[in-house]
């Protein structure tokens, strides 16, 4: 797989002559570095600047898609003009809303796992109401087997209603109903269908799906291991994200007349 500024100048091309640009971006480990807990993570200055003035662009229209809750990416990133997706895009709004039972079988599974970890230090559980993540960073070997096999447990046990995802460090216990990244791309992009060139950039597991969704676009895996990924290239860290942001700042609109108009 390529790095991308391998192909910079095809790339380049390709953003220069289209009228509209949809731009996704994952937060945590592509837009900012991963920290050992998640309330370290911040956005530097430089990323916020290069977003602020794609947002301000008549021709990019920008998505943060997140497994944080929507209202924390908002408030790490806070670029006017750019959309904000929480858990893996579920959360649109401050109006998402689990049914009760789903909600009753989440918070169960939460306190049995937090029950079950009590005491270690490097596993711990981070509650977002409408899904938990058991973060390992820094676990052994055999603390990781551990959460794992209660993780699948508990949920196996909670019936259809709950399901397991891996992320980075972590196994997250999000509802069944809940879509993936790819789920909410495509729903996004199906009204801009031939009318925007799709950029989708993320570093995890998680955004695999999204890749696929948007095949026809540029899509971007970020991280030193980026090799069993459906994503067309590659950058190294969230510092390589930031310059890829700032060089699509300066990519001028070919003479094609006005941008159009997204919903």
């Amino acid at each position: 797989m390529p790095h991308l500024f391998r192909c910079w100048r095809e790339i380049a091309e390709k953003l220069r002559v289209s009228p509209l640009i949809a731009l996704f971006l994952d937060f945590d480990g592509t837009l900012a570095p991963i920290k050992p807990r998640p309330g370290q993570v911040f956005l530097e200055h430089a990323a916020r600047q290069a977003l602020r003035t794609l947002a301000q662009s008549p021709r990019f229209r920008i998505w943060v898609i997140s497994g944080r809750r929507r209202a924390d990416v908002r408030a790490r990133v806070a670029v006017e003009g750019v959309r904000y997706l929480g858990l893996h895009g579920w959360e649109r709004s401050s109006d998402a809303r689990l049914d009760p039972g789903t909600l009753g079988a989440l918070v169960a599974a939460g306190a049995r796992i937090r029950a079950a970890v009590t005491g270690s230090r490097d596993i711990w559980v981070e509650d977002k109401r409408h899904a938990l993540t058991v973060h390992y960073r820094g676990a052994s070997a055999e603390e990781i087997f551990f959460a794992r096999r209660l993780v699948e447990g508990i949920v196996a046990s909670a019936g259809e209603s709950l399901q397991v995802r891996c992320g980075k460090c972590c196994y997250e216990v999000v509802p069944s109903a809940l879509g993936d990244k790819g789920a909410a791309v495509a729903k996004l992009m199906a009204p801009l269908r031939g009318r925007a060139f799709p950029v989708y950039v993320g570093d995890d597991q998680g955004d695999e799906p999204a890749f696929a969704a948007v095949a026809d676009g540029v899509t971007v895996r970020v991280g030193p291991d980026a090799c069993l990924t459906r994503a067309r290239y590659h950058l190294y860290s969230a510092k390589e994200v930031r310059e890829f942001l700032q060089r699509m700042c300066q990519v001028g609109p070919c003479a094609r007349g006005p941008a159009l108009s997204a919903p």
